[in-house]
């Protein structure tokens, strides 16, 4: 299937609600992290519950597990999903009840729109980009290079041109960048 990239580029964004749990009887499990992973990227610790990621529409793979003692994927489960523009999907992933040496368990909910201004039923962007920052809505005028923000952390156009954005962590840029909404490693330049 080929993609014409002008529709790619000017396509409204999506994203993908992840909402990680556990069974109240596994309160251990509130001392380690889930870790999720977007199309083979690095994997991102999280804390247990909500989680939005910004996506470009298309088929996406989620992947999430979590350290446990010598295991270092313990409950290791992935589920692919479509994304349609302008929506965003839910997901439901349950860590294992007893054994977390099996995988853990995905749930697909329900598809909703992307409003970027709250509405009565739409669900509205999140502030936050934690493991991919959102698709360009349309082509823009080249921008002169951003100074560093005073703001809080974030996902931010790159300064040095390197990536499309790079994350700005409230004090300094770190290594973490991403290009087309999959992120990388790349060390700032000093």
């Amino acid at each position: 299937m080929t993609t014409d990239p002008w529709t790619q580029a000017t396509a409204p964004p999506a994203g993908i609600q992840v909402h990680t749990g556990f069974w109240a009887l596994s309160f251990l499990l509130s001392l380690v992290r889930p870790r999720l992973e977007l199309d083979g990227g690095p994997p991102t610790p999280q804390a247990w519950g909500d989680t939005f990621i910004w996506v470009a529409p298309g088929r996406h793979t989620v992947r999430c597990s979590f350290r446990w003692l010598i295991v270092s994927r313990a409950g290791d489960a992935t589920i692919t999903v479509d994304v349609p523009p302008g929506h965003v999907v839910q997901l439901s992933y349950d860590a294992p009840h007893w054994f977390v040496f099996i995988p853990g368990k995905w749930t697909v909910g329900a598809v909703q729109p992307l409003a970027l201004e709250p509405g009565p039923t739409e669900l509205s962007a999140p502030p936050s980009m934690p493991l991919a920052p959102a698709p360009p809505v349309a082509p823009a005028a080249p921008a002169p290079p951003p100074v560093a923000p005073t703001n809080p952390a974030g996902w931010f156009p790159d300064p040095s041109g390197g990536h499309e954005h790079r994350y700005w962590d409230g004090t300094r840029w770190t290594e973490h960048v991403a290009d087309a909404g999959v992120s990388a490693i790349d060390p700032p330049a000093s």
